[in-house]
């Protein structure tokens, strides 16, 4: 019976676990052209298709981390003070995956 009520109990929380893990998320870092780390630059993540948009700011070493983001094309555009805006689209999150651009 113990046996019967763990098996049991392992097929339920597998069940539960993998139906909370679809999302994906992006991460990576904001430099300058000289290569230093630009601490406060906002970053923001955009679905395109349906223009659902949230943001963060980099950190001290320039990085910057979105998770638990649902599969779908964003967009990605980062501003800072003093720098021009950049703007990336067609930046595709899929299930289970965790982008880390170069």
């Amino acid at each position: 019976m113990r046996h019967c009520i763990l098996v049991l109990a392992l097929f339920f929380l597998s069940t539960l676990l993998s139906a909370q893990f679809y999302q994906g998320g992006l991460r990576g870092s904001v430099k300058d052209p000289a290569g230093s780390a630009r601490t406060i630059a906002k970053v923001t993540l955009k679905d395109e298709a349906t223009n659902l948009s949230r943001s963060t700011l980099t950190n001290d070493l320039g990085e910057f981390v979105f998770q638990s983001a649902n599969p779908a094309t964003y967009s990605v555009v980062i501003e800072l003070p003093g720098f021009t805006r950049l703007e990336r689209s067609g930046v595709i999150i899929a299930t289970q995956s965790f982008l880390t651009p170069k």
